[in-house]
């Protein structure tokens, strides 16, 4: 987190904060296209095809990356995520 706080700050600083953002959103894209690639091959699951092979990824995602202070719940074609606390908001 620390590296990402100092490049945004450095980038905003020397380019401005609409740059700064597109860099940020673009790289952020090609970062969740990697990830979403290595979550389907740690969890050995194929591209997801319909709502259901979806529903699987994320509660595998889910469970691989979750937290005590990060509840999910999956039930019946929907998700909810609640967040009861974060080390981002607390620092």
């Amino acid at each position: 987190m620390t590296h990402d706080a100092i490049w945004f700050k450095l980038s905003f600083e020397n380019i401005g904060i609409d740059k700064t953002n597109q860099i940020n959103r673009e790289a952020a894209r090609s970062m969740a296209k990697i990830e979403i690639l290595r979550l389907l091959k740690a969890l050995n699951l194929k591209r997801p095809e319909s709502i259901n092979d979806l529903l699987d990824m994320i509660h595998g995602a889910l469970s691989i990356i979750r937290e005590s202070y990060f509840e999910f719940k999956i039930a019946n074609r929907y998700f909810k995520v609640r967040i009861l606390s974060s080390l981002a908001f607390t620092i």
